[in-house]
C-alpha cells in the first residue's frame, strides 16, 4: 500500500508542486530574458505583475482548500492543475503588463490550492512515524525548481527564441504548461482520494480496510458537514490560533538570506557576475539535504516527534543572525559567505511543523485543512509586508534592523513552538502514547503486506 501510495500520491504532488515554483521563478527570468523589452515594462509595472499572483494566491488558499473536504480530490485538484496550465501557457500570448497582470492573478487563483490540499491529503494516509519523511520530500520539489529555472530560461533562450515567432521568455510558459497538462490528466484516474472515499482502482478492498483502520488508530476522523457550531469551535481552537500564529510569525527568521545576492553583487572585484547568480542557489541545496535529513530524523530515531528539530533550528537561525550582526559587511567573506548559506535552514523544517499539525489535529478534518491553508495564507500575507519594511531593496545588504527584527521574532517563534508542546503534551497524553505505537505497528503491517504482494 505505502509502495501504491508513493507511486501515486506522492510522485504527482512532488511533480505538481515542481511545475508550480518552476513557473514562480520563471516569471523573474523571463524578465531579465526579454519580457521586460517585449512588453514594454517601466517602472514598477514588474512588481504589480508579481503583486497580481499574491493576491490571487492569498484570495483563493483558504476557499479552495475547504473544498477539498467536500468534493473529490482526485477530481478537484486536477481542475486546479487544468485551469492553471490553460492560464500559464495564456501568459505566453500576453500583449502588455497589464495583461500579463491579469493572467498572473489567475494563475494564483488557480494554484492557491495545491500545496494546502496536498498536505492535507499527506495526513490522510500515512501515520507519524510515515508523514515526516513525506513531506519533506514534497517541500523538496519547491527547492530544486528554482535550480532548475535558470537553466530551462538559458535552453529557452538559446534554442527555441524565435521559433514560432515566439520570444523565447514566452517559451518558458508554453514549456510549463507542457509539463503540467499531462500530470492533471493523469492524476483524474490515479490521483486517490482520501480513504473513507477512494475506490477500488488503484488499491485493492483490504488495503483500503487497512487505511481507514490505521486512521482509526491515529484517531483520524473522516469529513464532517460543516455547521456554524463547527466553524466557531475551529477557530476558537488552540491549534488554529497557535499554529496560524507561527505561520504568520515564522517566515520571518528566515529574510536573512535574501541579502545574499545583494551581498554578492555589491563585491564585483571579489565575485563575477557567474557567481552573484550560482551562490545563491546554493542554499537551495542546503534546504534540499536538511529537508530529507530532517524528515528522516524526525520519522526515525525522534518516533514522529517534530518539536526537537524545529526548536533546534529556530535555536540555529537566531545563532546565525546574531553572529552576521557581530561580522563586518565587508572584508571577511570566507565567514560571512556561509551564514547567509547556512541561515536559509529554516525553510527545511516547513513540512515538520505541518506534519506535527497533522498529528494534533487528527480528529477533525476539517480543521485540519483550515489550519494548513490559514496558516499558509497568512505566512504570504506576512512576505507582502515584512520585506518591504526590514528588508527594503534599497537597503540591501546593509540592514541590521531586519537581522535584529529576525532574531527577536525567531524567539516569539519558539515560545509559540514550547506553548504548542506543552498543551499537546497535557492533551490526553495516554491516547498520544498509544498513537505512537500504533504508528509503528502500522507501518510494520504494511510493509509485511507490501511485501507478500511483490
Amino acid at each position: 500500500m505505502l509502495f501504491k501510495l508513493d507511486s501515486t500520491l506522492l510522485t504527482f504532488g512532488a511533480i505538481g508542486m515542481f511545475t508550480k515554483f518552476l513557473c514562480t521563478n520563471n516569471i523573474a527570468n523571463a524578465y531579465v530574458s526579454g519580457m521586460q523589452e517585449g512588453l514594454n515594462m517601466k517602472g514598477n509595472e514588474y512588481n504589480y505583475v508579481v503583486t497580481a499572483w499574491n493576491i490571487g494566491y492569498i484570495i483563493g488558499e483558504l476557499p479552495a482548500t475547504l473544498l477539498l473536504t467536500r468534493f473529490r480530490p482526485h477530481i478537484f485538484i486536477p481542475i486546479q492543475e487544468v485551469l492553471w496550465s490553460v492560464f500559464t501557457f495564456s501568459l505566453a500570448g500576453a500583449k502588455s503588463w497589464q495583461a500579463l497582470a491579469g493572467l498572473r492573478f489567475l494563475v494564483g487563483l488557480s494554484e492557491a490550492g495545491y500545496w494546502p490540499s496536498l498536505y492535507w491529503l499527506l495526513g490522510s494516509w500515512y501515520n507519524k512515524r510515515e508523514l515526516g519523511k513525506r513531506s519533506a520530500l514534497l517541500q523538496l520539489a519547491v527547492q530544486v525548481a528554482p535550480m532548475f529555472s535558470g537553466y530551462l530560461q538559458i535552453a529557452a533562450t538559446n534554442g527555441l527564441n524565435g521559433a514560432g515567432g515566439l520570444g523565447g521568455w514566452r517559451w518558458l510558459f508554453i514549456i510549463n504548461g507542457i509539463i503540467s497538462l499531462p500530470l492533471s490528466i493523469m492524476a483524474f484516474f490515479f490521483l486517490p482520494d482520501d480513504p473513507a472515499r477512494t475506490g477500488t482502482r488503484i488499491f485493492t478492498q483490504h488495503e483500503l480496510e487497512m487505511a481507514k483502520e490505521r486512521n482509526v488508530r491515529a484517531g483520524r476522523a473522516s469529513a464532517q458537514p460543516w455547521t456554524r457550531k463547527k466553524v466557531i469551535k475551529i477557530l476558537t481552537a488552540w491549534p488554529t490560533i497557535l499554529f496560524c500564529l507561527y505561520s504568520c510569525m515564522s517566515i520571518i527568521p528566515f529574510q536573512v538570506q535574501t541579502s545574499l545576492i545583494f551581498w554578492l553583487k555589491k563585491q564585483p572585484k571579489i565575485y563575477s557576475q557567474t557567481q552573484v547568480n550560482a551562490l545563491p542557489t546554493l542554499t537551495n541545496g542546503v534546504v534540499a539535504i536538511f529537508l530529507l535529513f530532517f524528515g528522516w530524523v524526525s520519522d526515525g530515531p525522534l518516533r514522529g516527534r517534530r518539536w526537537p528539530v524545529i526548536l533546534f533550528v529556530h535555536s540555529a537561525v537566531i545563532a546565525l543572525d546574531v553572529a552576521l550582526l557581530y561580522i563586518p559587511l565587508y572584508g571577511k567573506q570566507n565567514v560571512r559567505l556561509p551564514l547567509y548559506i547556512f541561515s536559509a535552514v529554516g525553510s527545511s523544517i516547513t513540512p515538520l511543523v505541518f506534519a506535527w499539525m497533522a498529528d494534533i489535529c487528527a480528529g477533525d478534518s476539517e480543521q485540519r485543512a483550515f489550519i494548513v491553508s490559514g496558516s499558509n495564507t497568512l505566512k504570504y500575507i506576512t512576505t507582502v509586508w515584512f520585506p518591504n519594511v526590514f528588508f527594503q531593496q534599497k537597503n540591501q545588504p546593509n540592514v541590521p534592523n531586519g537581522i535584529k527584527s529576525s532574531a527577536i521574532v525567531g524567539g516569539f517563534c519558539i515560545t509559540n513552538i514550547l506553548v504548542i508542546l506543552y498543551l499537546s503534551t497535557r492533551k490526553k497524553p495516554e491516547q498520544k502514547e498509544e498513537n505512537s505505537d500504533s504508528a509503528s505497528q502500522n507501518t510494520d503491517e504494511v510493509a509485511k503486506t507490501d511485501s507478500r504482494s511483490q
